[in-house]
Formats: C-alpha cells, sequence, structure tokens
C-alpha cells in the first residue's frame, strides 16, 4: 500500500495516496513510513493536526521503515490487481476480528472478563480503522475497571 500511496502521489492524487497510507496502516499500524506518508499528504491537505498526529505515531512507534528509493514503479494494472487482492485481505482480518468479538462476548458471559478483554484487544490489533475495531474498542471502554483512589 505504500507503494500505491507513493505512485498516487506521484500522479498528484492526493486522496487515493491519503486512502492507500491509511491502507497501509490497517496492515500494519506501526509503519513509520506509512504514518510519515500520510503525515505529508495531511499536511498538504490542509489536516495539520491530523498530520501532527501522524507524526507523533511515526515516532512513537518505531516500525519498520521502507525507503522510497527501494520502491519499484507499479503499472495501473499492477495497482489494481494489488488493491482487489488487498481487499480480500482486509476482510479477511475483519472477519476474523468479528470472530475474536464474538470469543470475547462469549468469555465475559461466562465471567472470564480478562480473556474477554484479551480477545477484544486482538481484535482491535487485527482490524484497525475498521468498525470491528470500534466495537471491539467499545467494549474495552465498557469493561473497563475504574482506578482505585482509597488504596492506602
Amino acid at each position: 500500500y505504500v507503494q500505491l500511496a507513493h505512485a498516487a502521489e506521484s500522479r498528484g492524487d492526493l486522496q487515493a495516496a491519503r486512502d492507500n497510507y491509511r491502507k497501509a496502516l490497517d496492515v500494519d499500524p506501526d509503519n513509520a513510513t506509512a504514518h510519515n506518508g500520510l503525515a505529508n499528504i495531511l499536511d498538504r491537505l490542509g489536516d495539520t493536526a491530523g498530520a501532527g498526529a501522524e507524526r507523533a505515531a511515526a515516532q512513537s512507534g518505531g516500525g519498520s521503515v521502507e525507503t522510497p528509493s527501494a520502491l519499484k514503479t507499479i503499472s495501473p494494472s499492477e495497482e489494481a490487481a494489488s488493491g482487489t487482492d488487498a481487499r480480500q485481505f482486509v476482510e479477511e482480518r475483519r472477519a476474523e476480528a468479528r470472530r475474536l468479538i464474538q470469543e470475547g462476548d462469549e468469555l465475559a458471559q461466562q465471567g472470564d472478563k480478562d480473556g474477554a478483554r484479551e480477545k477484544w484487544q486482538q481484535a482491535i490489533s487485527m482490524a484497525p480503522g475498521t468498525p470491528e475495531r470500534d466495537a471491539a474498542k467499545a467494549r474495552m471502554d465498557q469493561t473497563q475497571t475504574p482506578p482505585n483512589f482509597d488504596v492506602q
């Protein structure tokens, strides 16, 4: 996806570049190259707050970095084929996240709050930026243990 984002950016298609950087982050949330690339695109689109958040994520993630010089040129037919494979990959990840959410729900009904939270956390990691991630995050937030300030 990073390569597709670079190709879109070189064509001047900033929205496609933004979308491909986001897809790259769906697959690899710690990809510093994708965070930095998205930050640059967001700056160019006028979203300075979003750009700052992406730069911060790039610095804190410590993830993988790809150098643009090492990227090959992608033809439009390769881009289209890659998009189809990527969509299938994302759909598979979303399906796996739904399965993990269901397993977490079942564990929560059985009273295993820690086990449920572990499954929901896996779902969050499995499908970032999706409705499944949001559903799992909401469940995590609902079962969060409030801090105990009465500790002596």
